[in-house]
Formats: C-alpha cells, sequence, structure tokens
C-alpha cells in the first residue's frame, strides 16, 4: 500500500516521533510511505537520515497558541483574528495545491496525524480518497492551558467527520473527541515507541541506583510539562538529588529554567533537544512526567522500557499507563513523589521500576504497526 502522511509540523517531539517509529514499521512490512511537511526541521533530517520521501506543502494551523496569566481578552481577540486571516490565506493558495499532489500520487490511504492542521484532510476527502484521522491534541479550551479553536465547535465537528477512521492513542482523547464533537468512530490504539528496542526485547539498563536519585524529565519546555514546579520542589529536597532535563520549548519558560540552573549549576543540568534515546534514559534513574492532560505519555513508556521508576502525574492518559503501586506511581502534587521515594525501600522501588519494564512489552511498535494494518484492513 502507498500512505501520504501529514504532519503538521517539522519538530521531533510526541506526534512526529510517534508517526515515524509506526511508519518505519509500515516500511519493513513492505509499504510506501511518502511524508508531507510544513517546513524543514529536525523531523525532516530524522525522515531523510532514514531515507524517506519528503515533500513540503504549507498546512495551516487553526488553533491559536497557548494562553499565559496575564494577558488580556484584548491581547487574545487580536491574536484570534491574526490567525485566522493567516489560515485563511494559507488555505487559499495551498489547498489546490495538496489536492493535486494527491490525485498525482493517488495514495491508498491518507494519515492526518493531527487534529490542529487538516488541511489534508480536507484535500484527500475532496479527491475521495481513504483517510485515517489521527487526533492527538485536546484544542479546545482544556484546564485554562489552549486557547478556544479560531472556528466554532460545529465547524470542527464537520470536518473531523470527514475522517474514514479516527484513532486516538488513548481512552483519555478518544473520549474528550466524542463529547466535543459527537464523533464515535474513535478507536483506542495504542501510541508507537521508539524502534530503538524489537521485538519486545529490554534494553539492558544500569542497576536503578537510588542512593542520591537523579530524576529525569523528557519532552518541549512548557508550561503543561510542568518542568520548573518539579525542580523548585525538588531543590527543597536532599541536597544530593540531582535532575536532568531534556527538551526545548517556549522562551519565556526557558529562560525561567535556566535562571534556577545558573544558580544550582550542580543540581539542574539543561541537556536540551536529544534525539538518541539510549543516551537520554541512561542520564537517570527515576523518570517525572509532569504534563498536564497527556493524550498519551511516550516519554513515560520509553523511560520503563530503560527499567526506570517512572512517576506521572495522575492526569489526562497517564493513568492508563501507570498502575499505581505495581508498575510505577501517579501524583497530585509533586511532593507526594518524595514521600513515596522515602517511605520505601529501595529493593521494592527497584522491584517496581522492573515489573513498568515488563509491562511497556505491550506498546512495541511491532504491535501497533500490526493493529494499525489490521484496523485499515477491516474498514
Amino acid at each position: 500500500m502507498k500512505f501520504i502522511v501529514y504532519s503538521h509540523t517539522a519538530t521531533f517531539y510526541g506526534a512526529p516521533k510517534s508517526m515515524i517509529e509506526l511508519t518505519n514499521e509500515l516500511v519493513k512490512l513492505g509499504h510506501e510511505i511518502i511524508y508531507i511537511l510544513p517546513e524543514k526541521g529536525l523531523f525532516d533530517t530524522e525522515l531523510k537520515n532514514k531515507g524517506c520521501e519528503v515533500f513540503y506543502m504549507r498546512n495551516p494551523i487553526w488553533v491559536c497558541a497557548q494562553r499565559l496569566k496575564g494577558y488580556s481578552k484584548y491581547y487574545y481577540l487580536k491574536h484570534r483574528i491574526k490567525l485566522v486571516f493567516s489560515f485563511l490565506k494559507t488555505l487559499m493558495f495551498s489547498y489546490k495545491q495538496h489536492k493535486k499532489f494527491l490525485k498525482e500520487n493517488k495514495p491508498d490511504w491518507v494519515i492526518i496525524n493531527t487534529s490542529v492542521a487538516p488541511i489534508g484532510l480536507l484535500a484527500a476527502s475532496a479527491c475521495g480518497l481513504n483517510t485515517v484521522l489521527w487526533v492527538r491534541e485536546p484544542i479546545l479550551n482544556k484546564n485554562g492551558w489552549l486557547v478556544p479553536a479560531i472556528f466554532p465547535k460545529f465547524v470542527l465537528s464537520a470536518v473531523f467527520k470527514l475522517s474514514s477512521i479516527t484513532i486516538g492513542p488513548s481512552e483519555f482523547i478518544i473520549e474528550y473527541f466524542r463529547n466535543k464533537f459527537n464523533i464515535n468512530n474513535g478507536i483506542k490504539l495504542f501510541d508507537p515507541i521508539s524502534t530503538e528496542i524489537k521485538n519486545s526485547s529490554f534494553v539492558n539498563s544500569k542497576k536503578l541506583d537510588l542512593s542520591s536519585i537523579k530524576f529525569g524529565l523528557v519532552g518541549s519546555l512548557s508550561y503543561r510539562k510542568g518542568q520548573v514546579d518539579f525542580v523548585k520542589e525538588m531543590l527543597n529536597q536532599d541536597e544530593q538529588n540531582k535532575v536532568y532535563i531534556f527538551g526545548n520549548g517556549s522562551k519565556g519558560y526557558q529562560e525561567k529554567l535556566e535562571i534556577i540552573a545558573n544558580d544550582k549549576p550542580c543540581r539542574v543540568f539543561l541537556m536540551n533537544f536529544e534525539s538518541d534515546i539510549e543516551k537520554i534514559y541512561q542520564t537517570f534513574d527515576v523518570y517525572i512526567n509532569m504534563g498536564i492532560d497527556e493524550t498519551f505519555g511516550r516519554t513515560t513508556i520509553e523511560a520503563m522500557r530503560y527499567g526506570k521508576l517512572v512517576f506521572g502525574k495522575r492526569s489526562g492518559a497517564t493513568p492508563e499507563l501507570i498502575k499505581h503501586g505495581e508498575t510505577g506511581f501517579l501524583f497530585d502534587n509533586v511532593i507526594e513523589i518524595f514521600n513515596i521515594l522515602n517511605s520505601n525501600n529501595r529493593d521494592y522501588l527497584s522491584l517496581i521500576a522492573h515489573k513498568g519494564q515488563i509491562e511497556s512489552s505491550k506498546y512495541d511498535p511491532v504491535i501497533i504497526a500490526n493493529e494499525f494494518m489490521k484496523i485499515i484492513h477491516e474498514y
């Protein structure tokens, strides 16, 4: 089969990282993959290194940026109007281009790897092609973190219902789209994880050393990921503890972390973006997911695969991944993390990490690819 995959971004976090793991497996099964990206970036570089065919076409996004405290309603009204014009301008110049490309390449399926930029869905539907909409983000107001979408909910609902198949990587995100947009063809499908681990084999990791704890946080730097909240509390705890933060993100938030790291250079380490998964997870022993309303949590599964003790915020899809007290721990407040670490012996915590490693095998990318193709063939 020939698949054309739309990505809304050329960054190499979350949705793009998950999709490349799936498509790697599809290539191994003999399928042809073509990517459409809106620009060049880290994702583009990774795809080309793997020999993927990549094309560039503008892809209008229809959701406003992250909402920050202290900004007036007038500011967001201006922001929304500006984004509407930008969206319509991009749509006007790119829609025919997308339709022409799809007609010329004649894919069996078009995969739209996000709910925030559905140009591929609109163009593919106009061409009568089969489509998979992979919903990954809660795009309306959620816990005060996202400005409402620039189009009314009924418009979004009508567009999303154009998909042949809608897939969500967790029950959390599927229920969200059912409730917000009345979409009932959502299918639970575990998100792909790193293909560094093959055939459900485990990576050889160092024995869990919790005498002085090395914490790790992985992902984009933002308020929704909560890195600052964790670091501040950690610095109030045992002075031997250290934290390694992988990722980059919004300038203002990153500057806050840099100020803290400069003040505590022996305890807080900003590692920037790192594509080498093995390098990331061999740096620390305890992984912390502070994310609010995670729609899956691929870094949590990656950490489990590498034998790390995982803690995840009791929010979004994280409770679907971590069985509290069995394969990791859930928390509401950061202080709970340290209470758990201080009140349990190290052998017990190491056993939890090992059980988490075993649990993670069900998210193997080979399993994901086979399940994906099963859904395609059953359509």
